[in-house]
């Protein structure tokens, strides 16, 4: 009404220009500042007019406030009473009411809500993109942390710090690069990079993001960080590298760009003794097989178990039959897609032993228990019986001496 007070506050400190910025409200917004109200006036929980429409999502009430000489770099810090006042109403079991946290700035709250218009005014008109709260988090990470990909680009591609570390809700950290990797975010991958993104980073276990591209399959990442200078013959505390997780997912072009960098032992071994040749072996990957083998790799390599190339693949080609044995009575149907997929394995498994074979691999190297590489091939139930019955007689004469 005509006689409606403009300047008037609530018990929290809010003003009517904050109350109407947090609506969007921008021609009420007009009215007030030009009646007088103070644009960077606080609130009794640190926040003012322009957090209040950032936060809201409120782009158009967002510029008019910045136009209007909001300070975007004011950074929450409650009053003592008023920390006090929502402590003691979270306690009381009102749902309505949030945990404070004092440090954000309109640009935290934007990049939290995922209001990228917000976000590109607020860093337009100069705001701080790397400001940390009182958890330590910044725009950045709050971005991530709600799933707002274009925030997270855009503030990425002005400033924010590629290196920041999440921590979620279990207190887990997360490198940003490596998430991106895992979640086979390749674009996002890239951005990092070109940013400054730490591209030795490991993980607690150990794998560096080369190993964690080069496992993914991502191969136009795997390029470019090799062109970074990227190490892939790092190894996770298995032993494993770029070359054996590449391998053992099948993944030929990027198998072919490491071994192009004559950085890494085509023949390198994990903890177990296990090389890029036996872990594509025992999947059945006959195109890196053949690919390793034209390279140089050594077919009769043995684990720490006396293993060999060959072995594993046998050791697959019996896991396929198995299967198919197991579930016959559900796969009689030729035409039926899941027993086409079991089939085409199998024909795979036992073209991998072939090439082996004609590579040069050994059929007689024996093992540490003295098997030989034939001995993991596939044998039906009846074969099992039959052989299980030609050792009994042999075990009971040694019981008896």
């Amino acid at each position: 009404g005509a006689g409606a007070d403009p300047f008037i506050v609530d018990d929290d400190g809010v003003t009517t220009l904050m109350s109407a910025a947090s609506q969007g409200h921008t021609a009420i917004c007009r009215m007030l500042v030009e009646r007088g109200v103070k644009v960077n006036q606080v609130a009794q929980s640190g926040g003012t007019a322009v957090m209040f429409a950032a936060g809201g999502g409120h782009h158009e009430t967002t510029a008019f406030l910045i136009e209007s000489g909001a300070d975007v770099n004011v950074v929450v810090q409650a009053t003592p009473g008023y920390i006090e006042r929502v402590a003691r109403l979270i306690a009381e079991g009102k749902e309505e009411v949030e945990a404070h946290k004092d440090g954000v700035t309109a640009l935290s709250v934007a990049a939290q809500g995922g209001h990228l218009t917000a976000v590109q005014l607020l860093v337009q008109a100069g705001a701080e993109v790397d400001v940390l709260d009182d958890e330590d988090v910044t725009p950045l990470l709050a971005a991530v942390k709600g799933g707002f990909e274009n925030v997270t680009m855009y503030l990425l591609e002005h400033g924010a710090n590629p290196n920041d570390v999440f921590i979620d809700d279990k207190l887990k950290p997360h490198n940003l690069l490596m998430d991106a990797v895992v979640n086979l975010n390749v674009s996002l991958a890239l951005l990092l990079v070109e940013k400054g993104a730490n591209i030795t980073y490991a993980d607690e276990d150990g794998v560096t993001v080369i190993t964690q591209a080069a496992y993914q399959g991502l191969t136009s990442f795997v390029r470019a960080l090799l062109e970074k200078g990227a190490d892939p013959t790092l190894t996770n505390v298995e032993g494993i590298n770029a070359l054996i997780a590449a391998a053992s997912e099948g993944h030929q072009e990027i198998v072919e760009l490491l071994l192009a960098t004559q950085l890494i032992d085509i023949d390198a071994k994990d903890k177990d003794g296990t090389n890029a040749l036996m872990a594509a072996a025992v999947r059945g990957h006959k195109e890196v097989i053949a690919q390793l083998i034209l390279k140089g790799a050594n077919v009769d390599a043995q684990n720490v178990d006396g293993h060999t190339a060959l072995m594993f693949a046998y050791n697959g080609k019996n896991q396929v039959e198995t299967l198919l044995d197991k579930y016959s009575d559900y796969l009689r149907d030729v035409n039926d897609n899941s027993t086409k997929l079991i089939r085409d394995a199998l024909e795979t498994h036992v073209e991998v032993v072939h090439l082996l074979i004609r590579s040069g691999a050994n059929v007689a190297i024996q093992d540490n228990e003295g098997h030989i590489a034939s001995d993991f091939d596939y044998k039906s139930p009846a074969e099992l019986e039959l052989a299980q019955e030609a050792v009994a007689p042999s075990l009971s004469e040694e019981t008896e001496l």
